[in-house]
């Protein structure tokens, strides 16, 4: 598919766990303790915006952002490269449309499954999902405080992904609205920050948002017969060779790399990235998708049904 598609779902994917973070479904700690060491009330919701706590600010956008009819939009720079999100729910579908590079893609998600597509080619990507939400959902309390942004001084909120808490969301209110989100990821011994601004937070959800399948798409899969080799687009030098399989599909769109090889298996995939991680390239830790950066490189690596797909971009 155009523009990597498989590497800018994988960023999509870390930037919905900011939009989403956690449901609040469990206390927030004061600053410096866990959530595990704290017992915090339950918030007040008479209580004037100036007396409410940061995480109770928090817990209330989280509680929103989980009712139906509701839209958040947010547009910054991931990576280098600018970015516009925005998540919709929709009568208990999740819609979520990312623009970059030129390209839009989206992300539905309803009935247990998860339905991945663009507006290049008429075909998706279908991958089971286990809840309703996205699986970064599972965040946990950092801290709360104030923080000094463009300027001004900000009510702010950090969240770490429960299973890799190099990765942060901090979320920044201007009373009771939400300003901003920050996401900040560790790749070695570097640390990459991403700032969003929220443009919309409201009911009134856009019809550029979709919650189906555009009429005339079918299910994307890989085939022995279903090739599309660009002989300009050469393996990269600054990667491992993949040798397995059999070449079926390369593509290069913008400096972006997008090469699929039939013939392969799981083990074949473990390996190379194995190879990669050897490179000197570091997982950044995404789900479902392995993800590295290396130099100013990003590589997503993904198995499905015989096929090994290479996704390949720098940085800037």
């Amino acid at each position: 598919m155009k523009k990597a598609f498989i590497l800018l779902l994988c960023l999509l994917l870390a930037l919905g766990a900011a939009a989403c973070g956690n449901g609040g479904d469990e206390s927030s700690a004061p600053a410096g303790q866990s959530a595990a060491e704290s017992s915090e009330p339950a918030e007040d919701s008479s209580a004037p915006a100036e007396e409410k706590t940061p995480s109770e600010r928090y817990d209330a956008l989280m509680a929103r952002l989980a009712e139906e009819d509701v839209y958040l939009a947010l547009e910054g720079e991931f990576a280098g490269m600018e970015m516009k999100t925005a998540t919709a729910r929709r009568d208990g579908v999740l819609c979520t449309k990312s623009e970059m590079l030129g390209a839009v893609s989206y992300v539905v998600v309803k009935d247990g499954k998860s339905y991945s597509f663009d507006l290049t080619e008429p075909v998706y990507i279908v991958s089971d999902e286990e809840e309703s939400t996205l699986p970064t959902d599972d965040t946990v309390f950092v801290s709360e405080g104030t923080e000094e942004l463009d300027g001004k001084t900000y009510d702010c909120v950090v969240r770490a992904a429960a299973e890799d808490e190099t990765q942060t969301m901090t979320f920044f209110f201007d009373g009771d609205a939400l300003y901003a989100i920050r996401y900040t990821m560790a790749l070695g011994d570097t640390t990459v920050d991403s700032l969003f601004s929220v443009t919309a937070l409201s009911d009134e959800i856009p019809d550029d948002m979709l919650f189906d399948i555009p009429e005339g798409y079918t299910e994307y899969s890989f085939s022995d017969n279903d090739t599309s080799v660009n002989e300009n687009a050469e393996f990269p030098s600054e990667l491992p060779e993949f040798t397995a399989g059999t070449l079926m599909m390369a593509e290069e769109v913008g400096g972006e790399y997008t090469f699929a090889y039939a013939d392969t298996t799981q083990a074949d995939c473990d390996a190379y990235i194995a190879a990669l991680t050897a490179d000197g390239f570091t997982d950044v830790g995404l789900e479902d998708v392995f993800t590295a950066t290396k130099d100013g490189m990003v590589i997503a690596v993904y198995f499905s049904e015989g096929v090994t797909a290479i996704s390949y971009a720098p940085l800037t």
